[in-house]
Order: C-alpha cells, then sequence, then structure tokens
C-alpha cells in the first residue's frame, strides 16, 4: 500500500493498523485504490454531486481524495 501511495506509512507500527480510522482516511485508502490499482479516474461530471454539507470538517490534507473517491 506505501508503494502504491495508497497510505504514506510505510512499516507495520506506523501503519496503527488496529487504530480506529477516520471516513476521510478510508476514503484515502479506497480512493486511492481505485486510482492506482484499478486505473479509474474521477467524473467531473459529479462535481456537484460531490459536495457535502460538513466539507469545511474535512481535513485539508485528505480533501481531494474525499471528492475524487465521490467522484469515482
Amino acid at each position: 500500500m506505501y508503494t502504491n501511495s495508497i497510505t504514506s506509512l510505510g512499516t507495520p507500527s506506523t501503519y496503527r493498523p488496529f487504530d480506529k480510522i477516520t471516513r476521510e482516511e478510508s476514503t484515502k485508502i479506497i480512493g486511492r485504490f481505485a486510482k492506482n490499482i484499478l486505473n479509474k479516474q474521477p467524473n467531473s461530471n459529479l462535481a456537484a454531486a460531490c459536495s457535502f454539507l460538513d466539507s469545511g470538517m474535512i481535513a485539508q490534507n485528505l480533501f481531494m481524495d474525499v471528492t475524487d473517491a465521490c467522484k469515482m
């Protein structure tokens, strides 16, 4: 997962395998898997559908991952 940019954590101890993850973190993993492994691309026609009421609460470093995953 680290090699394919699905996670930024490269070792089992830093990956935190038993920690709970946020919605944004899980979306990053799913979205990057779709892009990097399945070669899927976001559909820009879905941009309006990917506007969330709580978008201001999404971590800035994960915002693009969340919207890209939605568009896929």
